[in-house]
């Protein structure tokens, strides 16, 4: 993948951001002026009027970048190739203030992947975060569930969630 980082960008189109440590969700406006800080598993954080912001990679068009496509899951494949392209998943979900994913931090425990009645399957995961800031334990929650749904055929794959954190779920 090509590198960003440094690299000066003008906001196309007002768009959705979050704030960066706070987790709390901001508009970005069209004509903002900053620059990428960080472009990896498909987001970007970028630096703007001196704070740091994450956006979303089917956002990547409001910065003038291009969304990373979803992996393709070969028709008839196992629940073992399924697993293996959402250990592939999880390791585009970055800590957006450094350069490591979830998965090389050590976040992620368990990844298990098991067939339902309907032909669908379900994605059950096991992990734990740096900080119960809440904000960032939904964020990472909401971002692992969005690329396990871009891996057909699992349409609701974080129906059994574990956290070490009680009561937080995507």
């Amino acid at each position: 993948m090509r590198s960003y980082e440094n690299e000066a960008i003008v906001v196309q189109r007002d768009v959705k951001a979050i704030a960066i440590p706070a987790g709390a969700e901001v508009n970005l406006k069209l004509g903002s002026v900053g620059y990428i800080t960080q472009a990896l598993g498909g987001s970007f954080t970028v630096y703007i009027d001196g704070n740091l912001f994450r956006i979303a990679g089917e956002n990547a068009d409001a910065i003038g970048k291009s969304a990373v496509k979803a992996p393709e899951v070969p028709p008839g494949a196992s629940e073992e190739d399924i697993k293996n392209i959402i250990w592939q998943q999880l390791k585009t979900c970055y800590d957006p203030e450094i350069p490591v994913n979830i998965v090389d931090l050590g976040l992620v425990y368990e990844c298990e992947v098991s067939a339902n009645d309907d032909a669908t399957r379900t994605v059950d995961i096991k992990m734990t975060l740096t900080a119960p800031v809440a904000a960032w334990v939904k964020y990472w929650c909401r971002t692992c569930a969005k690329r396990f749904k871009s891996c057909p055929p699992c349409p609701k794959p974080m129906s059994n969630w574990y956290s070490i954190l009680p009561g937080i779920r995507p």
